[in-house]
């Protein structure tokens, strides 16, 4: 089992050409590190079993079937299925982090939102949609689809609340592979990117909309 430590970190800032220490602390988030803001202490960090069944791999992916669809998972001690998103699909390319793969058959008058929560401060999540399962699949959705500090937002985004969404998006009929996953890789201190924030961590997920029955047959007596 992999068990991630946070490591408190004594930063210092510039203040009028005159470096100041900083107190010990974490970042709390990616804004908090772009800000250089501390949370004081030492973040607690849940441990536990790594999930033994579904959403590991292509082949195991969980099936989203019909909406609402709610899920709580860990992504700590699995496998980085994908390391690597397509040119334009993110502001970053590389997905280091252990993820968890979810599948889903869109149809005609689809829109479908996804919602995934960290269930620590310290977890650095990120969600995608691929065209298929892979790592070699075209971007739908890119990381991040909501971005905060400044930066381009999705309409119907509502960011710096801690979560990553996808807001309601209506799909191409087939089906997709949806990810969480993470920037930062696995490793002590969480990631090893200067600050300590995980590449792994447990999470909630809320897929949310209209996912229209897979008509199959239809027979006239």
């Amino acid at each position: 089992m992999l068990k991630v430590v946070p490591v408190l970190i004594a930063s210092t800032i510039m203040l009028g050409g005159v470096a100041q220490a900083a107190q010990d602390g974490y970042y709390a988030t990616k804004a908090d590190e772009k800000a250089r803001k501390l949370t004081p202490g030492r973040p607690a960090v849940p441990r536990g079993e790594a999930p033994t069944a579904g959403g590991e791999t292509c082949g195991t992916a969980t099936a989203i079937s019909a909406l609402p669809f709610n899920d709580s998972d860990d992504t700590t001690g699995n496998v980085d299925d994908n390391g690597t998103l397509p040119a334009g699909c993110s502001d970053y390319t590389t997905t280091a982090g252990p993820d968890l793969i979810y599948s889903f058959t869109a149809g005609p008058g689809n829109s479908i939102a996804f919602t995934a929560t960290p269930t620590n401060t310290i977890y650095d999540v990120s969600i995608y949609v691929l065209g298929t399962c892979g790592s070699s699949a075209t971007c739908v959705i890119g990381a991040d689809a909501c971005l905060a500090d400044g930066q381009p937002q999705v309409p119907g985004c509502i960011d710096n609340n801690g979560d990553e969404d996808i807001p309601a998006t209506a799909f191409a009929t087939g089906t997709h592979a949806f990810y969480v996953d993470s920037f930062y890789a696995a490793g002590a201190p969480c990631g090893g990117q200067g600050n300590n924030l995980c590449g792994t961590g447990p999470y909630t997920l809320s897929v949310t909309g209209v996912l229209p029955a897979e008509l199959i047959d239809i027979q006239i007596q």
